[in-house]
């Protein structure tokens, strides 16, 4: 008599100890899909993230080519002025022409922005071969009014944005008064 009731007595532990087992299994797998589900969703989240800083970097480095693009035309109409511009541009031939360099100057910011179609800033300036600020008619640069000087003796201030976060930048050549100066294009965010 004692074996039988020792028997039943073990197969009842058994059969209570899997029970508990599959208490602890249940457990086990719902915090195994929440850790799973909290990973995907923090690098679904991370990825987002940095594909948003491409994304608005590109289109910073895109504006920069732009506009240095744009200003190396005629714009248009060719003799376009601040009331009938609706592309700007300052070369003629491969030539800075000075009216239409006054005439950008004298543009509103926000409406160059528009003409320009970006949202960004921008700053253009002029530098001879030693990467000297050129004073081109009394101007050391056109765009954000906030990031320009003005000639002091005649002469420019060196321009240093390095600050601004994504910043973009674009030289191009173009002739002056007979000689070749670069054309330098920053846009930022």
């Amino acid at each position: 008599m004692l074996s039988i009731s020792t028997k039943e007595r073990c197969l009842r532990e058994r059969s209570a100890g899997s029970r508990s087992g599959q208490a602890w299994y249940l457990d086990f797998l719902a915090a195994f899909l929440i850790f799973v589900f909290s990973l995907v969703f923090f690098f679904t989240q991370t990825s987002n993230f940095q594909s948003k800083e491409e994304g608005t970097l590109a289109k910073t480095v895109s504006d920069a080519q732009s506009i240095s693009s744009q200003l190396l035309l005629s714009g248009y109409p060719t003799d376009w002025t601040n009331t009938t511009v609706l592309r700007i541009g300052i070369a003629d031939n491969n030539l800075l022409n000075i009216t239409k360099l006054n005439q950008f100057h004298s543009l509103d910011y926000t409406f160059s922005r528009i003409k320009f179609g970006t949202t960004n800033d921008y700053l253009v300036f002029f530098a001879d071969s030693n990467n000297t600020v050129l004073n081109i008619n009394g101007t050391c640069g056109t765009g954000k009014p906030s990031v320009i000087s003005d000639p002091i003796g005649g002469n420019c201030a060196p321009i240093n944005i390095t600050s601004k976060t994504e910043l973009a930048k674009n030289e191009r050549y173009i002739g002056h008064n007979s000689s070749i100066i670069k054309m330098v294009v920053y846009v930022w965010h």
